[in-house]
């Protein structure tokens, strides 16, 4: 079973709260924190020198963050980020269910140490 990981340090994504505000407050302000973002997710991508994953894979995210503020599903948009540039970076082919058949979500604080864990799974096809 091939398993995988990246992390992104000291970072929190924009939550759903912040990337509903942009996106009501210019059209393009949600495109370019899409754009910004996705360019952090790839260069530590690139930094752990994931290998290119057919699918399908499950993917758990571990978001750690530096207080307990933000409820768990606002913080979860930010997979959107990290999924993108995983597609675009061609780890996996797309982010569509032929590809991903699972996520995952653990939430823990760390002051001194926030970050985003990305771990992917490739899926063992059974023979029927």
């Amino acid at each position: 079973m091939m398993q995988q990981s990246f992390t992104i340090p000291q970072q929190s994504f924009p939550g759903l709260n912040e990337i509903i505000k942009a996106a009501k407050a210019h059209p393009m302000a949600y495109s370019s924190m899409k754009k910004d973002w996705g360019e952090v997710v790839a260069f530590w991508i690139r930094k752990a020198k994931l290998k290119p994953m057919r699918g399908p894979v499950s993917i758990h995210f571990e978001w750690v963050e530096k207080n307990g503020r933000r409820d768990p599903d606002n913080i979860r948009a930010g997979s959107k980020f990290a999924l993108d540039a995983l597609v675009k970076a061609k780890i996996i082919p797309n982010d569509n269910m032929k590809t991903i058949w699972g996520m995952a979500d653990s939430y823990r604080v760390d002051k001194a140490n926030h970050r985003v864990v990305v771990t992917l799974t490739q899926v063992e096809m059974g023979c029927d």
